[in-house]
């Protein structure tokens, strides 16, 4: 607090301050019954999406035990799926591995006249 604000507190009389006092218990009261229905809602929300992901655990369960939407009966989806991954991985790493420089494609008419129009350079990396 400033220095001002302590000589007016100061100059309250005490029944002033009872009052004051009194009027500050009622709004903690008032914030303590906001924060206990707002962690009440916020309990209540846990346990609703708790269920949900219950319940979405169950469906990939049984989605799982008929193979899921890709495969043969008895097969999961899933274990399908890892080879084709398992394939996939090398040949990204070795695109990866080869430099290559960027090279940008031939600009058409069209792509300088929009670039005219546009105030950039009509030509990338052109003259002025």
């Amino acid at each position: 607090m400033s220095e001002p604000e302590l000589v007016e507190i100061a100059a309250l009389s005490v029944e002033e301050l009872r009052a004051a006092l009194v009027c500050q218990r009622a709004l903690v009261v008032q914030l303590q019954t906001v924060v206990d229905t707002l962690a009440g809602r916020h309990q209540t929300e846990l346990a609703a999406r708790g269920m949900l992901v219950a319940e979405l655990r169950s469906q990939v369960a049984v989605l799982a035990d008929k193979g899921g939407a890709v495969g043969a009966p008895g097969r999961s989806g899933l274990v399908e799926l890892q080879p084709a991954a398992k394939f996939r991985q090398p040949l990204h790493q070795a695109a990866a591995r080869v430099p290559r420089p960027v090279v940008a494609g031939p600009v058409g008419t069209q792509t300088r006249q929009a670039a005219g129009r546009a105030g950039r350079d009509p030509v990338p990396g052109g003259r002025p």
